[in-house]
């Protein structure tokens, strides 16, 4: 799948077909922090009526920086006819994002105290969420030699059996290494950059691409 084609099943997503499947998930799994190749993953596999597309759609509204545009992107005509959502009984307190934010919408009333009821509702959803995760990382924790990062805005701890260092996650940073002939740590830091600020995914995907095709060349 070329860009030109990635961009225009971006803006046109019901061009796509159970046969770009295949093509997404080698994208991810070359670039597993590219969210709109998740984002496009979740709607052929809604489109074409995949097996497991509500488990990867739970995975992906994890991932993307605005779930209420992911969803209204999955579902277009609940955007348009919002006055004709099913009516179905919603949980008060479920913790599903796109539950919450359907329920504030159905209850009316006065803007502000809907707005209000959905932020209890989210940091109660937020806090249950939290909860979750915690149990989970202490049932799969790692072995205690196996080293934790945390990554942070400006600068990522990278721990070695001896010692830390610190370096820079920018992009003025990116291009001393690649002036340095230091293509693989420019990597590095281009995939932790593409998780911070996934806006620019595409233009990190290229310079990643780019710096990948001269590894390879280097090798010949």
């Amino acid at each position: 799948m070329t860009r030109d084609e990635f961009i225009e099943l971006l803006n046109h997503p019901d061009k796509l077909t159970a046969g770009h499947i295949a093509d997404l998930k080698e994208m991810i799994s070359y670039y597993p922090y590219f969210a709109q190749a998740y984002i496009l993953l979740a709607k052929a596999m809604l489109k074409t009526g995949n097996l497991h597309t509500d488990n990867f759609i739970k995975q992906t509204a994890i991932k993307v920086a605005d779930r209420r545009n992911f969803y209204y992107f999955l579902y277009p005509e609940k955007k348009i006819n919002t006055g004709h959502m099913p009516k179905e009984r919603i949980p008060k307190y479920s913790g599903n994002y796109f539950d919450l934010i359907q329920a504030a919408e159905n209850e009316g009333g006065d803007k502000e105290k809907s707005l209000k009821t959905l932020a209890e509702r989210l940091k109660m959803a937020r806090a249950e969420m939290m909860e979750k995760e915690k149990t989970h990382s202490q049932t799969n924790q790692p072995a205690p030699s196996t080293p934790v990062r945390i990554p942070t805005p400006d600068y990522i701890i990278i721990d070695a059996p001896e010692k830390k260092s610190h370096k820079p996650v920018t992009e003025e940073y990116v291009k001393i290494l690649i002036k340095e002939k230091k293509y693989r740590e420019a990597i590095e830091i281009l995939n932790k950059l593409n998780l911070i600020n996934p806006k620019k995914s595409i233009y990190f995907a290229d310079q990643i691409r780019f710096l990948e095709k001269i590894l390879v060349n280097s090798k010949k």
